[in-house]
């Protein structure tokens, strides 16, 4: 693998690995400075292989000061990875196929091998990825928790008027919901309210 391209995917993945660590849901606000450009610019685009991060990138006008700033921040540091990994990257992992993270991989099982820049870098990036994946994991745990709370909140609020009103109504696909947003006018205040 040429030296500008090693550059180029080393700077690439690492890019997507800091757009993960920092899109991660986080306890003070739930999504990164990106997540709600990134819906909105680019929903329709599949998520993985950094290819909602180029989508952004060529948007940049449409981007809030935050995200470009978290953007920016992304390049100079996968600039910087880039830098510190190129060499390394050619010499030991020129024979891995670019994509999914597999020369960053590469370039992790070959740790003692690396120069110190680069090994310290790797080792950030490591780093970076598992805080990010331990943030999600939690953000997913609460969320489950809050919908938990929730569907008990609404079985309290509801369960009579699902009893008077939905009566041999398969559960599932929103079924019950739509059974009682349809006899809205008849339902208690609290289920009415749960409904909302």
């Amino acid at each position: 693998m040429p030296t500008s391209r090693a550059s180029t995917f080393v700077a690439s993945l690492l890019l997507s690995v800091t757009f993960a660590f920092a899109a991660a849901p986080t306890p003070a606000r739930a999504q990164g400075a990106c997540a709600d450009d990134s819906e909105r610019i680019c929903g329709h685009v599949k998520e993985g292989g950094g290819a909602r991060i180029r989508c952004l990138q060529d948007h940049p006008r449409q981007l809030s000061p935050d995200c470009a700033r978290q953007l920016d921040q992304m390049q100079d540091h996968a600039n910087q990875v880039s830098r510190a990994c190129s060499d390394d990257a050619a010499r030991l992992c020129g024979n891995v196929e670019s994509g999914k993270g597999r020369v960053v991989q590469c370039l992790a099982a070959h740790e003692s091998q690396l120069t110190r820049d680069c090994r310290a870098e790797v080792s950030q990036a490591k780093s970076d990825v598992d805080d990010a994946r331990e943030r999600v994991q939690d953000a997913k745990h609460d969320a489950k928790e809050k919908l938990e709370d929730r569907k008990e909140d609404f079985e309290r609020a509801c369960s009579g008027d699902i009893s008077r009103e939905c009566r041999g109504v398969e559960p599932g696909h929103g079924n019950i919901v739509r059974c009682l947003q349809s006899h809205e006018g008849s339902l208690s205040p609290a289920c009415r309210d749960a409904i909302r």
